[in-house]
């Protein structure tokens, strides 16, 4: 009767173990699979360029991969000895209250920036919105105001990017 009993619990214990397995396998499935189709999308980064009154900057030309959804990473742009601009993007699909076919088909960046420039830092949020025939393109044109004392500069940086 006990050798019953054991044979029985050995067998249950496989059967569980198999059980186990197969919610793991497909566990691991699924995620794997969600981490595949995750979508991306390119962003290409052109024409970088900022100024003041007395100085010039250039930026090198940038491709950033980005995952719809998620916020990029910090980008530098341009890093100069006395201006740095850094960038983080996030794309992702409109999602609203039923409105329009239009509204609901549309994409939206968020852009936050960094500016440091003479050691003063400014941070900025830019959200642009693309429709459904609208070209995934933008000529970005940020100005930004730093003081010292009562003299105030304007920095403009200027870039165009591309959505792939």
């Amino acid at each position: 009767m006990i050798a019953k009993y054991i044979d029985l619990n050995k067998k249950s214990n496989s059967r569980m173990k198999n059980s186990i397995m197969k919610t793991l396998l497909i566990s691991a499935s699924i995620f794997i699979s969600s981490g595949i189709n995750a979508q991306l999308v390119t962003l290409n980064l052109n024409n970088i360029e900022a100024s003041t009154k007395t100085e010039n900057f250039a930026g090198q030309p940038q491709t950033i991969m980005l995952k719809v959804g998620s916020k990029s990473g910090k980008f530098t742009l341009i890093n100069d000895r006395s201006l740095d601009v850094k960038a983080v993007y996030k794309i992702r699909n409109y999602r609203g209250v039923r409105r329009s076919n239009m509204k609901k088909s549309s994409i939206r960046i968020f852009i936050e920036y960094y500016f440091t420039y003479n050691g003063q830092t400014v941070n900025r949020k830019e959200e642009r919105l693309f429709y459904m025939e609208d070209e995934l393109r933008f000529d970005e044109l940020e100005k930004e105001n730093f003081q010292s004392g009562i003299k105030n500069t304007v920095l403009t940086l200027k870039y165009s990017a591309v959505i792939k």
